[in-house]
């Protein structure tokens, strides 16, 4: 089965979902990343197209399938985050509808394409973005059918396929060697500075180093014994996590275990 690769959007926007972007065609400088709550509620709308998707099914697909628990008001926020980032590229500000009392929809008339990997409309502006051999295939996000828990039960069978891939890719990254298999966390992460004895990376995204270093510098960060630090941003939300450890994520085995903490801070603190 081919992979979806992006999402034409009235034929002048591309939404990537496996980087939680959005950019005008041939403007790859125009580039957005949305938070993904919001790319998420965006990607059930677009594989469901003409339906009303309700508060609880995008609460549930957005949210809950990670293991977080929201408001109905976070949905609204991030609802209207999307909406205006994809108005600021030029899209109709009717694309997303709201139906009172039951959820939202994305009207069956708006132009939507959905690009594969062997689409031979794949723009070739796209080809430094999209990664072949990482992008992992996008499937059609369900919509609960009952209250039975058997939404959850495919979530968590999900999440546990997704945990044996993972540890099996890193099991083979050990054994047979990284000249084989590549390291697969540190290229998604810069290298900014040292706070004391403290290496400190940030994930790639459109903040800049200065967003990051004057978060330090707000929460008072202090180098204790875990050296290695990973900051995470997806704007426009201004929440970070901070990932403490005691080695680096992509060090080669050792007779001890990478051990680490995580903190993540809203925009009222920790």
């Amino acid at each position: 089965m081919t992979n979806l690769k992006l999402i034409l959007l009235e034929g002048k926007v591309f939404y990537d979902p496996s980087t939680h972007s959005v950019y005008i065609n041939d403007k790859i400088e125009s580039q957005l990343t949305l938070a993904i709550p919001a790319s998420l509620c965006l990607l059930s709308l677009l594989q469901h197209k003409g339906e009303v998707v309700s508060h609880a099914d995008l609460l549930a697909f957005a949210w809950e399938s990670r293991g977080m628990m929201v408001s109905p008001n976070t949905l609204y926020q991030n609802m209207s985050i999307l909406r205006k980032a994809l108005v600021s590229l030029g899209l109709s500000d009717e694309m997303i509808k709201t139906v009172p009392k039951r959820g939202f929809v994305i009207p069956s008339a708006f132009p939507v394409e959905f690009i594969y990997e062997h689409d031979e409309h794949l723009p070739t502006s796209t080809v430094d973005i999209i990664n072949t051999d990482e992008t992992e295939e996008i499937k059609a996000a369900p919509l609960t059918q009952s209250v039975d828990g058997s939404p959850y039960l495919r979530w968590g069978a999900l999440a546990a396929g997704c945990l044996i891939v993972f540890y099996t890719a890193y099991f083979l990254t050990n054994l047979v060697g990284e000249n084989i298999i590549p390291q697969y966390i540190a290229p998604d992460f810069n290298k900014i500075e040292n706070i004391d004895d403290c290496q400190v990376y940030r994930n790639h995204s459109l903040r800049s180093d200065a967003f990051f270093t004057q978060f330090l510098t707000d929460q008072k960060a202090v180098c204790v014994k875990e050296k290695w630090w990973y900051l995470t941003n997806y704007p426009p939300s201004p929440q970070v996590s901070l990932l403490r450890c005691s080695h680096a994520l992509n060090a080669k085995r050792t007779d001890k275990t990478s051990l680490c903490t995580s903190d993540f801070f809203t925009e009222t603190g920790q």
